[in-house]
């Protein structure tokens, strides 16, 4: 799908033809909506896990460097600049889910639309990681589109 719209209409279709979706398409589409929302955004690749993950952005991209370093100063236990194009993401996210609406959540605060999300009460932040854990959600790729 090209846009957000035409991914909903191939949703209806295809729960019009083969009823209601399991968790696994469901997942696909809302893997391929964060896909949307974060190619105009100039994010290259977005990898959440279990503990956190990160976000590589293009060379360009359409975000405003000072939304970046706010975000970075506002959540100094959650999010941290990893390099020149990266940012580190520390937080528990437990399941798919949960990661696809944080991605969604941290897009949206990224392109200005809504502020980063929060960490949820009562849980402080976890240590950072030594590696970030093999299990992970579909990697966003722009250029294998």
């Amino acid at each position: 799908a090209v846009s957000p719209d035409a991914l909903r209409e191939l949703q209806v279709e295809m729960i019009d033809r083969f009823g209601l979706l399991p968790p696994a398409v469901k997942q696909l589409f809302a893997v391929t909506e964060l896909k949307l929302a974060a190619t105009p955004l100039g994010v290259r690749k977005l990898e959440l896990g279990a503990s956190g993950g990160r976000v590589v952005f293009t060379p360009k991209p359409a975000i405003d460097s000072m939304a970046i370093l706010r975000m970075v100063s506002a959540h100094p236990g959650t999010v941290a600049l990893d390099g020149a194009d990266k940012l580190k993401i520390t937080r528990m996210l437990d399941d798919g889910p949960t990661r696809v609406a944080f991605a969604r959540e941290l897009l949206a605060g990224l392109g200005g639309a809504a502020p980063f999300p929060a960490e949820p009460a009562g849980r402080a932040p976890p240590p950072p990681p030594p590696k970030p854990p093999p299990e992970r959600i579909r990697r966003i790729r722009p250029r294998s589109w």
